[in-house]
């Protein structure tokens, strides 16, 4: 299909400096680049490879995949036997993580050089429908004009939705030292992962989740995880919400929950808090009203069955469509917008 059965259209008029330019770096948005070079469009791409609050390097172009890589870090050295006591774990997960995270980056970095996609190291935002402006870690201002524009953002949660006396799933696992005694607020995928890593490593974890595990998702899937969760010894707290985060004299972190059917306050003291709760796509800085369009309370963006919103040429994929996406599906959505960008009969 792609090469006998259609002919490239001519997108880039002079007015245009690209045929399709990129903000983000989640997966279908790598690979709508990637695909619609490859095909001979003039691309672009920004997002900033920025440091996390505790000093660790960790791009954002794999911050959705820190914690699966994290997990499956930790499997290994309970695989492979070694007799390490909970800090050496710790340290030893982190600098393979580390090691992997920046050769992804590195590798991601040269591909798109390779498929000669122009990439910046700079935050996106909406002048208008066709133009971007790109400010650099520098402050260098830059200005870009593209027929097309793809809004493929990761999921964080923003700073202010992060309490006092907490840090994100981000943070905890670029922390120096180990975690300790750690509570999680949250249900969601990464909370789970948070949870799963730190069990394995033979931290006693807690999880305090104001509905269900997993909400939304597969019940028996989420029953499975539970089950398995239970059995690495981590203690669920459903039904409360935390009415009270403060640090005592001794440096802990006292939490005061609060049942959310009986109003019933209880406590309990941690050496971390983790807020993986309320995670929304990083869509909040990109001024989309200047291109005519409205986000959610979440963040998310109106798109029809083409991901187009109501701007003719400006696509969403991944979490700023929904935040329980998958990156198969988004991978799948980037491939079909090749097509319908490029691939059409003249």
């Amino acid at each position: 299909i792609l090469t006998n059965h259609h002919k490239m259209q001519e997108l880039n008029p002079c007015k245009y400096e690209y045929d399709l330019f990129v903000i983000g770096s989640e997966s279908g948005g790598l690979a709508l680049a990637k695909e619609s070079s490859c095909l001979g469009a003039k691309i672009g791409i920004s997002y900033p490879l920025s440091k996390l609050t505790h000093g660790s390097n960790f791009p954002i172009s794999t911050s959705s995949n820190l914690v699966l890589l994290a997990h499956q870090f930790a499997t290994n050295l309970i695989i492979s036997g070694e007799n390490q006591d909970k800090t050496s774990r710790w340290l030893s997960m982190q600098e393979k993580l580390k090691l992997s995270l920046n050769s992804i980056n590195c590798r991601l970095l040269q591909e798109l050089k390779e498929n000669n996609i122009d990439f910046f190291d700079a935050v996106a935002s909406f002048e208008s429908p066709n133009t971007l402006r790109l400010t650099t870690s520098q402050n260098q201002s830059i200005e870009i004009i593209s027929k097309n524009i793809a809004i493929a953002v990761d999921s964080r949660q923003a700073e202010g939705n992060i309490p006092q006396g907490t840090i994100t799933c981000e943070d905890l696992l670029s922390l120096q030292t180990p975690p300790g005694k750690t509570l999680i607020i949250g249900g969601s995928p990464i909370a789970l992962e948070c949870a799963g890593v730190l069990s394995l490593l033979g931290f006693e974890t807690s999880m305090l989740i104001r509905n269900s595990l997993l909400r939304g998702y597969d019940t028996e899937i989420s029953s499975k995880l539970e089950e398995k969760l239970l059995k690495q010894s981590v203690k669920f707290i459903y039904k409360a919400l935390p009415k009270e985060i403060k640090k005592t004299e001794k440096g802990k972190i006292q939490v005061f929950f609060r049942d959310i059917k009986s109003g019933k306050v209880t406590k309990d003291e941690y050496d971390t808090v983790v807020q993986a709760d309320n995670i929304k796509p990083m869509t909040g800085n990109l001024s989309v009203s200047n291109a005519g369009l409205k986000l959610s309370a979440v963040g998310t963006l109106k798109v029809n069955n083409e991901n187009q919103t109501e701007q003719p040429n400006i696509f969403a994929i991944g979490s700023p469509v929904t935040v329980s996406y998958t990156h198969l599906r988004a991978h799948e959505t980037s491939l079909h917008l090749v097509c319908r960008l490029l691939l059409e009969k003249k």
